[in-house]
């Protein structure tokens, strides 16, 4: 059986998750923020020192889209990404557009944060935040009036996938703050998520693998 190394509230990992649940690939999980053995042992796995990182026998992949990849190789039914080069294409852009803004956030939000006192700060973040909103614009764009209904094509896959837990992960954020700082820096950033994303992750919030998510 794979395992999986994550932390659960990050969309990058649940992601994954969502993958396996769509193969029907069962998996361990193993949480890297609850428990330090983990983490150093997923260390071990993956030297880009990121979460997740899925171990299938002698295979060690440590990024959600490189996992994606591999799921379809090994798993080919049902598809991740679309087998139509046009729609393939589409689901394609939704996924980097969207993977785009989460890079902004995770980025001008915590890992550069601490410089935010220096005097090039304004300029810099403001061209990342409009990039930030670029992205989400065109997520947004195929996201409205698709509510209940996949993103791309008619069958439920990575660009579902990849957006549902980006929205989900960026709802999350306000209740959170309170307690994990991070959180409530992304916020502090000002970009809000377009209403269209949002109504359409909620039109599948209530899929019994997305709900399964909170189970663990």
């Amino acid at each position: 059986m794979p395992t999986l190394y994550h932390f659960p509230p990050s969309p990058f990992s649940r992601r994954v998750r969502l993958a396996l649940a769509l193969k029907g690939i069962p998996v361990e999980l193993k949480n890297g923020r609850e428990d330090p053995d983990s983490m150093a042992e997923a260390l071990r796995h993956s030297p880009l020192g990121t979460m997740p990182v899925l171990v299938d026998g002698d295979v060690a992949l440590g990024d959600s889209l490189a996992i994606f990849q591999w799921l379809d190789v090994q798993s080919p039914e049902p598809p991740l990404w679309p087998r139509d080069p046009r729609t393939h294409a589409e689901a394609q852009l939704v996924v980097s557009s969207m993977d785009r803004a989460l890079d902004i956030f995770v980025e001008y939000g915590t890992r550069i944060f601490a410089l935010r006192a220096h005097e090039a700060w304004p300029g810099i973040r403001d061209k990342a935040l409009g990039r930030c909103r670029g992205s989400l614009a065109v997520v947004a764009e195929r996201a409205r009036g698709r509510e209940g209904r996949p993103l791309v094509g008619d069958a439920w896959g990575a660009a579902d996938i990849v957006v549902l837990t980006a929205a989900a992960w960026y709802a999350g954020l306000p209740a959170r703050a309170p307690t994990f700082a991070p959180a409530g820096q992304i916020l502090s950033l000002g970009v809000e998520l377009p209403p269209a994303i949002g109504a359409w992750a909620a039109s599948h919030a209530g899929r019994a693998d997305v709900l399964a998510l909170d189970a663990i």
